[in-house]
């Protein structure tokens, strides 16, 4: 899925709506098929809507195509730039009882006891 390419415009959906060639064939009709799955089928209009949003998230340094599968994914009726998920590292204290307790398990596995 490549982000920032121009290519000819190409044609998908039901509709004979163009899209911009730097629109992924893929996160497209994903996202035609969430939205009729959800019973919100798009229009003509709001195809072009949804391109015009796609046109502005890309132009403000966003992945359009990263916004479509998003919304895919959530089930959103719109499209918005990607939110990127933290992971929070655990606490230190957490990861050194962790560890602890797989240095016990695997001396316990190879038969070795800890004298404490």
């Amino acid at each position: 899925m490549e982000c920032g390419l121009h290519h000819p415009c190409q044609n998908y959906g039901e509709s004979m709506i163009a899209l911009p060639g730097y629109i992924d064939r893929e996160a497209w009709e994903g996202f035609e098929e969430m939205r009729k799955v959800i019973h919100r089928p798009m229009t003509d209009t709001a195809r072009k809507l949804i391109v015009y949003e796609l046109d502005r998230i890309k132009k403000a340094g966003h992945c359009p195509n990263a916004a479509l599968n998003q919304s895919t994914l959530n089930c959103w009726k719109d499209v918005w730039p990607k939110k990127d998920k933290e992971i929070q590292q655990a606490a230190s204290s957490d990861y050194e009882k962790t560890q602890a307790y797989m240095r016990e398990q695997e001396a316990h596995r190879k038969g070795i006891r800890r004298v404490s």
